[in-house]
């Protein structure tokens, strides 16, 4: 493995994208952006680990990390001249698009996603009305990544050619964060390819087109322009490598760029270098049309906070041998709600300038929701909607075989979401005008979690990249990366005649998730310094008379000034004040309701006087298994005793003795014998405890007249009284046993 290094990498990278030559490699981060020229095969077989590259800052005044909008998505344009054209739209909705071999500090083209785009960040406040997730961008989709493919069989038939054209292979779709959809059309790379029969049949579909009020006047004059150019561009045979000649042009770039320049997408056929003509866009930038109108609307998952939209996906199904076609755009949330609309409306070109001549719209376009699809991801998540929208991000990850098939990578892992089930029947419905039919079945598509993540903790192996590759090598092969540089890889396999789509899936018991409270998250709450500290005093005037003067009048600019800011202050912590009332009010009706539903359901269970007989008789039921159980071990730990020990040990084998001389003394042969030798061991106990009373005081004065006797009259010594001591404990020690015995035959004899 070898790393590529550079200087100008000195950023987090967060997406990685290679150019459609495979020159170039687009190094992105939050709000700084880089190309690296990728080294030849020659110089991968160099010795050490770190390979030095190439790299270059692109647009460093406009995307860097001090007062400019993050990148939302950048993405490589399939129709760019000679694979260089990249566009980078940031979250302030400003779609740039980057010449990154004429050009990497200035974009070509600066194009607004949205009517107020660029304008509405400088001039909203903090005190304004509108909504900053309608404003701001998230992603991007070209339509004419899927203009040339699309086919159910992927097979490449030839036949997809003769589809009608449409507008959709100069259409990119924007999505804002609160689930808007607009769109740009016409949009090309200012410096394009394109093949010139993909344009000559656009301009015979707008011909067809009537045209009473001269309203579709603009769309043709903007193909004249492009065939003009395509023909000039087919009759001049010194075009093979314009960018050399151009003055300015970075080297190191457009010598990557001069190498293998592959066939631009949306061709007429099967494209080839030799088909394409290189053009200049014409005309001004093009009107964002939108927001698109979602009916019928989507369901919210959570009443608690709205659905954040995370990711954009445009896909075109076609049908060639029915000359049926289906476009589809498929919207990502944040909380796992994955929307399929449907866009059967054409899109149609509309340029900024030419408001006036062009028609006004009564409706606003529209996208049919054909499918709400709920991914669960709110059950896995520990924190609140909120929290839980904060830290996850749902991404598109496209099927380079199947264009019915797509994976949605989030923190929890990947799923797999299969169209086929409904695809094919609902462009056969299309092509016999049937559509209304199809879509009463309401049959879903197919899920299924193909990666799973235990938990979206830091700690926790977490999804950051997927791709799906399509190699002779590799196979056909779905890899994943986690955080902890692990690969997973999972083959898939290819559909042949008669292959079903996935089965269902057996419904899971939903359990309820674990109780979180909206105050869980985040540091406990202080009280904002202005109330906890106190206010400074505006200076008083001086006394006597004012008089209007210029230091009076500063004078009272700065007491106006300080109170001014008192009030801002205390205003700005008033509202934060009653933020977090209104969050305490919001958990304590959450709890209400919880408590509420808890007492409701120990009520049911427990009934008007206690437990219901059923929920008793149960009780009693598992009360008798346990005690049938607890039985049923202590019966198996006495096996496992005995035979874990078969043999008796030599304590327990002269304890046995002694109990058989004990009985032979006694004469305990039975019952009758054992009471009487017990009675009779109690009286001779009796006996000698008797004895050992009257003897005590004896054995005390004698104590003391051995002390107080002269030494030369005869007396034990030390070591004869040390025996004698200890022959009487011993004698004290076997009476205290025989009583011990004695007490337990009586026990044992009184039992029975």
């Amino acid at each position: 493995m070898q790393v590529l290094s550079s200087p100008a990498l000195d950023f987090p990278v967060e997406q990685l994208l290679v150019n459609p030559t495979g020159k170039l490699l687009a190094v992105v981060g939050r709000y700084e952006l880089a190309i690296v020229v990728l080294p030849r095969r020659g110089y991968m077989k160099q010795v050490g680990t770190m390979l030095p590259a190439k790299a270059v800052r692109v647009g460093a005044f406009y995307h860097t990390a001090h007062d400019c909008a993050a990148i939302a998505e950048c993405r490589w344009h399939p129709l760019g001249d000679g694979g260089s054209s990249l566009l980078v739209l940031t979250e302030d909705a400003l779609l740039r698009e980057y010449d990154v071999v004429r050009d990497v500090d200035e974009p070509q083209q600066v194009v607004p996603c949205t009517p107020h785009a660029g304008a509405a960040s400088r001039t909203r406040s903090a005190l304004s009305a509108e909504d900053e997730d309608a404003v701001c961008a998230v992603s991007l989709a070209l339509g004419a990544d899927s203009a040339g493919e699309g086919s159910l069989d992927a097979s490449g038939d030839p036949a997809a050619a003769a589809l009608p054209p449409d507008w959709l292979l100069f259409t990119v779709f924007v999505l804002m964060r609160n689930g808007d959809v607009y769109a740009l059309c016409p949009f090309l790379p200012k410096h394009a390819a394109v093949a010139p029969a993909t344009i000559r049949a656009l301009a015979a579909r707008e011909a067809v087109l009537g045209d009473s009020d001269g309203a579709r006047e603009p769309q043709r004059r903007y193909l004249a322009a492009l065939l003009r150019q395509a023909a000039v561009a087919e009759a001049d045979d010194s075009l093979s490598d314009p960018l050399l000649e151009r003055e300015g042009t970075p080297g190191i770039l457009a010598a990557s760029a001069r190498e293998g320049t592959p066939a631009p997408a949306g061709g007429a056929g099967p494209g080839s270098e030799a088909a394409a003509a290189r053009l200049t866009t014409p005309g001004s930038s093009p009107e964002p049309q939108g927001p698109f109108l979602l009916q019928p609307a989507p369901v919210e998952l959570s009443d608690e906070c709205a659905s954040l939209a995370s990711d954009l996906l445009f896909v075109r199904l076609t049908a060639p041998e029915r000359g049926a076609w289906l476009n589809l755009l498929a919207i990502a949330g944040r909380d796992g709600r994955v929307d399929l609309a449907l866009l059967l409306e054409p899109v149609e070109p509309r340029w900024a300038h030419r408001r006036a001549a062009q028609p006004a719209e009564a409706d606003a376009p529209s996208l049919v929701v054909y499918e709400s699809i709920d991914l669960g991801l709110a059950k896995l998540a520990q924190a609140g909607p909120e929290v839980f929208q904060a830290h996850n991000r749902v991404a598109f990850v496209t099927d380079p075989l199947y264009p019915d098939t797509f994976f949605l990578t989030h923190a929890y892992g990947v799923h797999l979401v299969s169209m086929q089930r409904w695809a094919g029947d609902l462009l056969d419905a299309i092509a016999d005008r049937a559509v209304e039919q199809a879509m009463a079945q309401a049959v879903h598509s197919d899920v299924a979690c193909v990666v799973h993540s235990p938990s979206a903790e830091a700690s926790a192996a977490r999804v950051i990249g997927a791709l799906v590759l399509n190699d002779v090598y590799l196979s056909y092969t779905f890899f994943t990366l986690t955080n902890s540089a692990q690969l997973v890889a999972l083959e898939l396999g290819l559909r042949t005649a008669g292959t079903e789509p996935l089965p269902e899936q057996a419904a899971e018991p939903e359990t309820p998730p674990a109780y979180t409270s909206l105050l869980a998250h985040g540091a406990p709450f202080e009280p904002p310094p202005v109330f906890r500290t106190p206010m400074k005093r505006v200076a008083a005037a001086p006394g006597g008379e004012i008089r209007v003067s210029a230091d009076s009048l500063r004078a009272f600019g700065r007491a106006a000034e300080q109170i001014r800011n008192q009030v801002r202050d205390v205003v700005a912590g008033g509202n934060t004040v009653q933020a977090r009332l209104e969050l305490q009010l919001r958990e304590m009706r959450r709890q209400l309701e919880r408590t509420a539903a808890l007492r409701k359901r120990a009520a049911e269970m427990a009934g008007d006087g206690g437990a219901p007989p059923a929920t008793a008789e149960r009780l009693g039921r598992i009360e008798e298994q346990q005690r049938t159980t607890l039985r049923r071990v202590d019966a198996l730990l006495q096996r496992l005793m005995d035979d874990h020990q078969p043999q008796l040990s030599v304590y327990e084998r002269r304890w046995f003795d002694e109990l058989a001389r004990m009985a032979r003394e006694f004469g305990v042969d039975d019952t009758a014998k054992q009471r009487a030798a017990a009675r009779t061991a109690h009286d001779r106990l009796q006996k000698l405890e008797h004895q050992l009373e009257l003897l005590r005081p004896s054995f005390a004065l004698y104590q003391e007249h051995c002390r107080t006797q002269a030494p030369s009259e005869q007396m034990l010594g030390a070591v004869q009284r040390q025996r004698v001591e200890n022959a009487l404990a011993q004698e004290a020690s076997l009476l205290a046993q025989v009583r011990g015995r004695v007490h337990k035959l009586e026990s044992t004899l009184g039992g029975r």
